[in-house]
Formats: structure tokens, sequence, C-alpha cells
């Protein structure tokens, strides 16, 4: 038998792109029989059409190897090559081609919306579960929030904004969504359980301020508010805290009824109501003569 040790260089097999990034790949291909060189081609058209070549990479002689990077493209682009063999003797025909579709920064498909709810009953903050953010690219970006969902947010209004991003950047569409917790909860208020009030000699007595009796809690404002201070000047989320009638009311004998209303930073109210008795306890003045001259009748 005869054995051959050169001929033809004979067609290659293009084999699938590895090393895949944003911005480059690596072309493979298997070694074909009595070739000694290699010339690959890399284009954006399936056909090859003149002026699709990428630069540099139209009959790119790249020595006697079999893969070879190629750097430099478009992140998310499309490209295809093929390989040739030659040796002294000729250059083969084309392989067949092979499709590679570069990675890309990420795109926001769709951000989570605006919420709003209340507070738990029994503190100042929510727990807040939202939907997540979506968003497709290659390879599959990730998703980051300034807050996390299912984590607690406080009164008020939190912008939560979401970064998405891969290995080729971040996406320049991100977004940003708020999350606003209401308090709807009104105030607890225990009124003290009444008063008896006596008359003094005057027949006066003036109503007191039952207001620091009171036993008044709020899940987000506070009490007690500083007396010595107009409602307009009182602490954020301090309780405003009402007396109706209001302390310093003349009192008439009898049974008055008091309501203290407490109000809190976000305008939720609740009252109480107790009686006060007013008793007249001073007794009359009975003022004598020193003495009575007393005449008898005609019987």
């Amino acid at each position: 038998s005869v054995v051959y040790t050169s001929g033809p260089a004979q067609v290659p097999v293009a084999n699938a792109a590895t090393g895949l990034d944003c911005q480059q790949f690596r072309a493979n291909w298997s070694s074909a029989a009595f070739a000694t060189s290699y010339y690959v081609d890399v284009a954006t058209s399936l056909t090859f059409a003149p002026g699709t070549f990428v630069s540099g990479w139209d009959n790119n002689p790249v020595g006697n190897v079999t893969n070879i990077n190629v750097t430099g493209l478009t992140m998310g682009a499309t490209y295809y090559y093929r390989v040739r063999a030659a040796n002294t003797c000729n250059t083969s025909s084309n392989s067949n081609t092979i499709t590679v579709t570069l990675f890309n920064i990420p795109v926001l498909v769709s951000c989570p919306g605006d919420i709003v709810l209340n507070t738990d009953l029994t503190s100042c903050d929510a727990t807040v579960i939202y939907n997540p953010a979506i968003a497709t690219g290659t390879p599959s970006p990730q998703i980051t929030y300034s807050q996390a969902s299912n984590t607690i947010f406080p009164e008020g209004t939190t912008v939560v904004t979401v970064n998405i991003f891969n290995q080729c950047g971040s996406s320049a569409n991100s977004c940003s969504f708020n999350v606003t917790v209401l308090d709807a909860t009104p105030p607890t208020v225990i009124c003290p359980s009444g008063d008896f009030v006596e008359l003094d000699d005057n027949c006066y007595a003036g109503l007191a301020d039952y207001r620091s009796q009171a036993t008044i809690t709020d899940n987000c404002s506070s009490y007690p508010v500083d007396p010595n201070l107009p409602p307009d000047q009182q602490p954020a989320n301090t309780m405003t805290v009402t007396q109706d009638p209001a302390p310093g009311t003349s009192l008439s004998v009898g049974l008055t009824p008091v309501t203290i209303t407490a109000t809190d930073a976000s305008g939720n109210s609740n009252s109480c109501s107790f009686d006060v008795i007013v008793q007249d306890v001073t007794p009359p003045t009975v003022v004598f003569n020193d003495y009575m001259t007393v005449y008898l009748d005609a019987n």
C-alpha cells in the first residue's frame, strides 16, 4: 500500500466558538489533513458579502493553529466565521459557517410599581414585599435593590433604586420606585375614672387640666407634649391633646362631661370621656339678732 505524506490541503471543519465575552470570542476548527496554515474570515453577514467583513478578518492568515481570538467587536452583535486550510499546493474551499452572538449589556423589561400601605398596628413601620424587576440579557443580568423586598420600611416615602448589570456593564435604563408607608392607626386614649369637685366659699370651681392624667399612646407619635409650647412649636411627631371643656372653665353644681382628644402627627385621632361632679358642700350661714321684743295682744 501507498501512504501519502503530503497532498492538497483538505477542507477544515469549523467548531463552535468558545470564550464568548462582550467584545470577543475564540474561533475554533479541527485540524485539516495536509494543512500547514489557515485563513479565517469574520463578517457580520451570513453570506460574507463585500463590506460586511470585520476589519482585518477578510482572508486573515493565522498560521498553523486551530483557534484564534477575535477581539474589538461590538457588544451584542452577531458575527459569522469560516476557515480555509492551505499548504504550498493549494488553499481549500471554505469550511462550514459558525454563528456567534456576543454578550450584551442587560435591558430592563419592567420595574416594580409604586407601593402605598399602612404601618403595622403596633409599630411605626411596615414589612414590604414587592415584585421583582425583570431584565433580559446574556449572560443573565444581576439585579440589586437599594432596599430589599421583605424588609422593614419606616413611615414616610422611601425611594428604592434598582440596578441591573452583568459582566458587560450596567443597564442604561435602570429604574426606581417609591414605597410609601402611612400611619393610619389612631392613638389609644384612656381617661381618668372621674372626679369630684367642691365649690369654694365664693361658689366657684374651675375645671382642672386632666390631660396629664390620661394614658395616651401611639404607634408613631410621642406624648406628653411640652405644655409650655403652643401646638405649632411642638417637636416633630408629637401628639396634640385637647380637653373639652378647656381647663379653667367655670363649673356649675352637678355633672359635667369632659372629653380628652389625642391627635397624632398623621392626623389620626381618638377620644375618651369621663364625668366631673361638682358639689356645693358649704352650709348656709344663719345670723340671729341679739334679742327680740314681743308684745302681748288684748287677749
